[in-house]
């Protein structure tokens, strides 16, 4: 995860995921911010204020809603 900034799952399945760019040869994922800062933040890591972990609440940033259209299930707004 702090290597590449992604998930196993992600990584096997990420030609499903709209948000990831996938060539011959890599992933590119839009959550990665480097080995360091995704080991930090990962791990919350705090040093005397110099270093702070990026926090997000991601129950905020998005809403589902059930399709009831389609029957195809959950889908993110």
């Amino acid at each position: 995860i702090a290597a590449l900034g992604i998930t196993t799952n992600e990584r096997m399945n990420a030609r499903r995921y709209k948000h990831f760019k996938v060539t011959a040869t890599s992933i590119e994922s839009p959550f990665n911010h480097g080995c360091i800062r995704n080991f930090i933040d990962f791990f919350e890591i705090r040093c005397c204020g110099l270093i702070r972990p990026v926090t997000v609440d991601w129950t905020t940033q998005y809403t589902i809603d059930y399709d009831q259209t389609s029957g195809s299930g959950y889908q993110l707004v």
